[in-house]
């Protein structure tokens, strides 16, 4: 999945690690309405799950990105070695 035409970043958040994530990106959350979500990894793999699921949707490695859609229910988990940004588009 790509970002759709027209969206413009916004907004980029500090590069967080398995002891600065928020917690909150662990367990299942949403983006807003009309905004997406580019996660870069920098290091180590991010896996990816849409709720509910047993099996991760992607598996995210350093130099890798992952779009998130809006209002898809989801949550992430990391690799001790593990560091990421996000990239908020609108």
């Amino acid at each position: 999945m790509s970002l759709p035409p027209g969206v413009a970043p916004y907004k980029t958040t500090p590069r967080f690690g398995v002891d600065t994530v928020p917690r909150g990106l662990l367990k299942d959350h949403s983006l807003k309405a009309g905004t997406w979500g580019l996660i870069q990894v920098h290091s180590g793999r991010l896996r990816y799950f849409l709720a509910g699921e047993l099996e991760p949707s992607a598996e995210v490695g350093a130099g890798e990105s992952w779009v998130v859609p809006p209002e898809t229910l989801h949550f992430v988990e990391l690799t001790p070695d593990a560091a990421f940004s996000i990239v908020f588009h609108r």
